[in-house]
């Protein structure tokens, strides 16, 4: 049961971490252009 309950925890998780990570490096990308276009 223990096991279940992690694998529907990591199943749920593991996207929302990704999705999460991938929205935050695609701000920091933004960020990132602003002074290059100084440049």
């Amino acid at each position: 049961m223990q096991w279940f309950i992690f694998a529907s925890i990591a199943a749920i998780g593991y996207p929302l971490v990704l999705w999460s990570y991938s929205k935050a490096r695609g701000q920091k990308r933004k960020e990132s252009d602003i002074p290059v276009d100084y440049l």
